[in-house]
């Protein structure tokens, strides 16, 4: 009689299921999803300051480029100045019912709006120089004689108040 004619193949164990998951799986899961989340809402912040820094200079080289004996060279400066206090408060803005955009304001409530940038608090001098430029184009004796002036308190004045990251040199 042959010993080996009695034995059984091994019997293997049943598999080990993944479900449900042990708690490392759970955790590395969570810590894997919010780093998805931190690395999409860097990349965000990135995209709106790469767009702030092209806004800002694509309207001061705008400004820059006008020329001083263009008869329409005040409305321009004018045209850049409210487009760029649109584009950094209009979200603020449109959370209170006490303001509507920038674009749209004239007068006393513009001067306001010149008002809030940090620039102005610097150069106190530089929001009567600002708002004749407003004034200047329904009242040319209003119009300051120093357009070289005019030009750099605008481009300042635009590159003003945007954070830290978003400042362009």
């Amino acid at each position: 009689m042959n010993p080996l004619a009695n034995l059984e193949d091994i019997q293997l164990p049943q598999a080990v299921s993944m479900w449900p998951l042990a708690p490392a799986y759970w955790v590395s899961i969570f810590l894997f999803a919010l780093l998805l989340i931190v690395i999409a809402w860097i990349v965000y912040k990135r995209l709106k300051t790469r767009e702030c820094r092209r806004f800002v200079r694509k309207v001061t080289q705008h400004i820059n480029s006008l020329d001083d004996n263009d008869p329409n060279f005040l409305l321009n400066v004018q045209k850049a100045l409210k487009i760029a206090a649109n584009k950094k408060w209009a979200p603020a803005q449109s959370e209170s019912s006490n303001y509507s955009t920038a674009i749209t304001q004239f007068g006393e409530q513009w001067k306001t709006v010149l008002a809030k940038s940090e620039f102005i608090k610097k150069e106190p001098s530089a929001l009567d120089i600002l708002f004749s430029v407003h004034t200047g184009i329904y009242n040319p004796s209003k119009v300051p004689k120093d357009k070289v002036k005019i030009k750099e308190y605008a481009v300042s004045w635009i590159r003003s108040d945007w954070t830290a990251k978003e400042k362009v040199e």
